[in-house]
């Protein structure tokens, strides 16, 4: 998604650009239909290793971050950046945050992945030259093992699990730089220990297995494909020259979110043109010699919120030149898209996410004079209609289990 950073990696150029991988880590998280199984290197890094029971930090106001894992449980990071689970859709949340996840000190990026309702691991960085922290839960978030890493980070960090072993994290290495220019870790340990595997103009990645990932990034220079592919793990990568269609031969391409299916990687790719947003979906059947497929590009004047529940079933957020927002709809990977409902939507749009064929949510934040507001929607019946729920405004934490 293209974001206001653009005009800063437009100027920016990467002396990386063709060594991405050397030396031997990196929006909604996928359901878990998706078919998945559910640093310069540093010998004896820092470890401050501690099980510890959750917090009782004060109430957030709304979700920054949302994960659900299927119609009523799900995950979710406040705009204080207290982390939560739900049992209802959405409608209460428990509040879960770790003890020692520093929520009211200014400059904290967090990151939540989800391997099942029960099971989420954390990743956390407080400002620039900050210390990174892992955290994981494997019950629901009543009790939390944190490790401090020797890993410092530049901005947002990313987190992707496969297993409760197998983690890589993305961070941004480069002080005052390009927010692209970032280093891989990996961990086969659940997060005790981490490996530098790569760096590169990297944005976002997602690996199938402990072996077989892929990353996408930036390229100030139109023609050349951002994507990465790996067998090993991210030790070593293989960049992946994806077809350009003529009309856009002429635009950088962005890749800051993958997709990926037990059988099929989806790569949705962004390119900003003197008409605004395309989104150019590219698909690949896995295990054979397939070639890429194309799918039919999407408009819009602004980002694009977009998520798949399957290879086949998946939804998008476009805002038409009219200013109108459209819900899209695909049921053939991105073949073609039709308009489902147009929405009238008060609010600044964060992400949209659906788990069924019927059951999605979407949020965001509207801003009036000093007053901000979280608000959250939810279907029921494929997005055709959508409903407020209340508590995204004004959340009733639980007390957590102790």
């Amino acid at each position: 998604m293209i974001r206001h950073r653009l005009l800063l990696l437009l100027t920016a150029v990467f002396s990386v650009l063709g060594m991405a991988g050397c030396g031997g880590i990196r929006h909604v998280v996928a359901p878990t239909s998706n078919g998945r199984p559910r640093v310069t290197r540093t010998a004896n890094p820092r470890q401050d290793v501690r099980t510890q029971k959750s917090a009782h930090p004060s109430p957030a106001l709304g979700i920054r971050h949302l994960t659900m894992m299927s119609s009523r449980r799900g995950w979710a990071i406040g705009n204080s950046h207290q982390i939560m689970t739900t049992t209802n859709g959405g409608q209460t949340w428990k509040n879960v945050t770790p003890s020692r996840l520093p929520i009211h000190v200014a400059g904290l990026f967090i990151h939540l992945a989800a391997l099942s309702p029960s099971c989420a691991d954390v990743i956390w960085s407080q400002g620039e030259k900050g210390s990174v922290y892992f955290a994981v839960t494997k019950d629901y978030g009543r009790h939390w093992t944190i490790v401090r890493t020797a890993i410092v980070s530049y901005g947002p960090v990313q987190l992707d699990p496969v297993s409760p072993q197998d983690l890589w994290i993305l961070v941004p290495s480069v002080p005052g730089g390009p927010v692209s220019e970032a280093t891989m870790y990996q961990s086969t340990t659940g997060g005790h220990s981490w490996q530098r595997v790569a760096h590169g103009p990297y944005l976002t990645m997602k690996f199938l297995s402990a072996h077989i990932g892929w990353v996408g990034g930036f390229f100030p220079i139109s023609g050349q494909s951002p994507l990465w592919t790996t067998t090993t793990g991210g030790h070593s990568w293989h960049q992946i020259a994806l077809p350009f269609p003529p009309q856009f031969g002429w635009y950088p391409m962005q890749i800051d979110h993958l997709e990926v299916f037990s059988h099929h990687v989806m790569i949705p790719a962004e390119f900003p043109t003197d008409r605004g947003m395309v989104l150019l979906l590219y698909r690949q059947e896995l295990g054979h010699s397939h070639s890429w497929q194309m799918a039919s590009p999407l408009r819009s004047t602004q980002s694009i919120s977009f998520t798949f529940i399957s290879s086949q079933q998946g939804w998008a957020l476009i805002k038409t030149p009219s200013g109108a927002r459209k819900l899209m709809q695909t049921v053939n990977g991105g073949a073609t898209w039709h308009s489902l409902v147009t929405l009238s939507i008060p609010f600044h749009v964060y992400n949209l996410q659906f788990v069924t064929v019927h059951d999605g949510w979407l949020w965001g934040v509207t801003n009036t004079g000093n007053r901000t507001e979280y608000v959250l929607w939810r279907t029921t019946d494929g997005g055709a209609h959508w409903q407020v729920i209340t508590p995204a405004i004004a959340l009733r934490l639980h007390t957590p289990h102790t």
